[in-house]
């Protein structure tokens, strides 16, 4: 019995896998899926004000709700060399001084989180650095309260998020 729209005859024959210099079209599309899944791992840290006001757990569960892995964490109250060398990148701006003296205020815990495009999904997710302009459903615009007191620091690019990580994991970063 003959299909409908198929001609009479035997069917043609189809070609080994193997044969074709380029792979199938699904096997392409696998392959760029992989070449876009590039795991990446970057630093979080909740700063002194959101540890204090006790918002570490629902920031932690929004992070894993998101997709991001939790790979190393700790509880580290920084002293004023260990903030000044962490943020020297900033020292000649207005604002040093004030960012060390916070950061210095409380216990903050820094983490490393791993997924895909994790540095930039990261900080899209939390939002614009001053709370007041971070949109509802962010991490800064729902537990900052300022530009400075915005609940956490994130680092801005791979580079970074691999020298930060350094900063507080050692070694065993990555």
């Amino acid at each position: 019995m003959r299909r409908a729209g198929r001609p009479a005859g035997p069917a043609p024959a189809r070609p080994q896998r193997g044969l074709w210099p380029w792979p199938r079209r699904s096997e392409a599309a696998s392959l760029l899926a992989v070449e876009r899944m590039a795991i990446e791992q970057t630093l979080l840290i909740i700063k002194p004000d959101a540890v204090a006001r006790g918002a570490v757990g629902q920031i932690i569960g929004r992070l894993e709700a998101e997709g991001f892995a939790l790979r190393q964490l700790r509880l580290v109250r920084l002293g004023r060399d260990e903030a000044e060398r962490f943020y020297a990148v900033h020292r000649d701006r207005p604002f040093f001084a004030g960012l060390i003296q916070f950061m210095t205020s409380g216990p903050a815990i820094p983490m490393l989180l791993e997924r895909e495009d994790a540095v930039a999904h990261l900080r899209r997710f939390i939002g614009v650095t001053d709370s007041a302009r971070a949109g509802a459903g962010t991490i800064r615009g729902d537990f900052g309260t300022d530009v400075q007191r915005n609940a956490v620091h994130a680092s801005d690019c791979p580079e970074n998020a691999g020298r930060e990580a350094v900063f507080f994991f050692g070694a065993q970063a990555g």
